[in-house]
């Protein structure tokens, strides 16, 4: 497949291949991310085409790059740089996490299709992973537009906790 389904599954078989020990298989799911996924699921902008054609475009790209990033951090552990990599038309995560962003904050009306309201958890393990991935506290930034009592609760906020003062969510 060539939308979320496929990230997922090679998701799948790059942390089982880690798992069972099979480093080199890991890698070679890993480094083909890149053309399989990367190149063909993210336009220079950041839009993910494939997940826009979706009733609920927003959800779909945010768990696509959901994949995508268990991938990056599985890809790190074999010496693939996926955080870093630029496909040859310019897509890129970082493109794709800068194109959602910012619609974690509610206020915000997301340009394409999506016949429901998303919670307001959708990108809060998007954006902390990237934070710390990408070393960049403008994903922290947009933390603070989701609420305190969702941000504070969320499993995200175990595997890559809040820096002081920063990516508290916003208080209602």
């Amino acid at each position: 497949a060539r939308n979320n389904h496929g990230s997922w599954f090679d998701a799948q078989r790059a942390a089982l291949a880690l798992f069972i020990g099979q480093r080199t298989l890991a890698r070679e799911i890993l480094e083909g991310v890149k053309m399989r996924r990367i190149d063909t699921q993210i336009a220079p902008d950041g839009r993910q085409p494939y997940e826009l054609a979706r009733t609920r475009s927003l959800h779909y790209s945010g768990f696509n790059l959901e994949a995508l990033g268990r991938l990056a951090e599985m890809a790190r552990h074999v010496d693939v740089n996926l955080w870093g990599y630029r496909s040859p038309t310019g897509g890129s995560l970082r493109a794709a996490l800068d194109y959602v962003a910012p619609y974690a904050d509610p206020r915000r009306k997301w340009p394409g299709q999506q016949i429901r309201e998303e919670p307001p958890d959708l990108m809060l393990m998007n954006l902390r992973r990237a934070r710390v991935a990408l070393d960049d506290a403008k994903y922290a930034e947009y933390l603070r537009h989701i609420p305190s009592d969702v941000a504070g609760t969320h499993r995200s906020a175990l595997l890559y906790p809040d820096r002081p003062n920063e990516g508290r969510g916003a208080t209602r």
